[in-house]
Parts: structure tokens; C-alpha cells; sequence
């Protein structure tokens, strides 16, 4: 449902699935497994390409996930416009950068 390249400056993490309430108790392990590599890493890159839907459970989960590392070069890649528009009125427009 996941999966990461990961390079000396930079991991891209790549989600498979919606983000929802289904999926987000299954992904919670995956992606404290993550935060490590997220510390060392210059830059992190969310591909976001396969993601259709994200609910509120989605949202919390990315914003509990993330925020603490608010202060890295944070991107979103691959966003539905239906997404960017959620982001933004969750304002994580304001640390994670959305392409």
C-alpha cells in the first residue's frame, strides 16, 4: 500500500491506496516505520498519484504523521485537484508543498 525510494538527499513515498478509514489503521505501522528515514532525509516527496480519495481519518493521519517534520522540504506530487483543494482548507498548504 506503500512503498519508498529513497536516495541520499531525498525519499519519495509513494501511497497505493485511498486514504480513509479503512486503510489508515493498516498504514499507521507503515508510516511510523518511515519516520526514521524521514528524519535522516533532506527532502520528502509524497507521490500522491494513485490516491483518489481522502476522508478525515486520511487527513489526520498525514497531519499527525508530518506536521512534527514541518520544518523539511515537504512535497506533494501527483495531486487530483479535488486533493490540493482538501489540503488547502486543512491549510496543510502551509508546510507541506503541493506540485
Amino acid at each position: 500500500m506503500i512503498s519508498q525510494i529513497q536516495t541520499d538527499q531525498a525519499i519519495v513515498i509513494t501511497f497505493h491506496t485511498d486514504l480513509n478509514f479503512e486503510t489508515c489503521r493498516s498504514l499507521e505501522k507503515t508510516i511510523k516505520d518511515l519516520s526514521k528515514a524521514i528524519e535522516s532525509a533532506q527532502r520528502v516527496v509524497l507521490n500522491l498519484s494513485e490516491v483518489e480519495f481522502i476522508d478525515s481519518t486520511g487527513i489526520s493521519l498525514l497531519i499527525k504523521w508530518l506536521y512534527p517534520y514541518k520544518d523539511k522540504n515537504l512535497s506533494a506530487e501527483g495531486v487530483s485537484e479535488n486533493i490540493v483543494t482538501l489540503f488547502e482548507i486543512c491549510k496543510m498548504d502551509q508546510f507541506l508543498k503541493i506540485a
